[in-house]
C-alpha cells in the first residue's frame, strides 16, 4: 500500500474529509482536540489501568493486538470506563462525517467505542 492517510487542519472541509474516507478509508483531523482535553483523557486512561490492571492484558490478547508490537498498548471499549471518552467520540466533525458517509446505508449512526493507543518507552516515533 503506497497511499498515505490524509491529514487535514482546522477548519475542516467536510468534502475533503469525505473524499479522504472514500479514497483512503481514513483521515487524520489534526488539532481536533485541545492539548488539555488530551491530557485529561490520558490521565483518565492511566487511572483506569491502575484500578483495572487486567484490562491491559485482556486487550493484549485481542485480535487487534496482533497488529502492534511490544512497544505499544491498546485498550478497547473505553466509553463508560473513561469519563471523557464519550465527549471525544462525539466530536462534531467526527459525528458529521459519520452521518454523511453512512447516509446511503442508514438514517442514524451509533458511535460506541473509544480506543486508546499508547507508545511505550523505546517505541519509534
Amino acid at each position: 500500500m503506497d497511499s498515505i492517510v490524509p491529514r487535514l487542519a482546522r477548519p475542516y472541509d467536510p468534502a475533503a474529509i469525505d473524499a479522504a474516507f472514500r479514497k483512503e478509508g481514513a483521515v487524520v483531523l489534526t488539532g481536533a482536540y485541545p492539548g488539555e482535553e488530551c491530557d485529561t483523557y490520558v490521565a483518565e486512561v492511566q487511572k483506569y489501568l491502575a484500578e483495572n490492571p487486567d484490562e491491559a492484558e485482556y486487550a493484549a490478547n485481542s485480535v487487534l493486538a496482533q497488529f502492534q508490537g511490544d512497544t505499544s498498548v491498546t485498550l478497547h471499549q473505553l466509553i463508560g470506563a473513561v469519563p471523557s471518552a464519550a465527549d471525544m467520540v462525539l466530536h462534531r466533525d467526527i459525528v458529521g462525517a459519520a452521518r454523511r458517509l453512512l447516509k446511503p446505508l442508514s438514517d442514524t449512526i451509533l458511535l460506541i467505542i473509544a480506543e486508546y493507543m499508547g507508545r511505550k518507552p523505546g517505541a519509534p516515533r
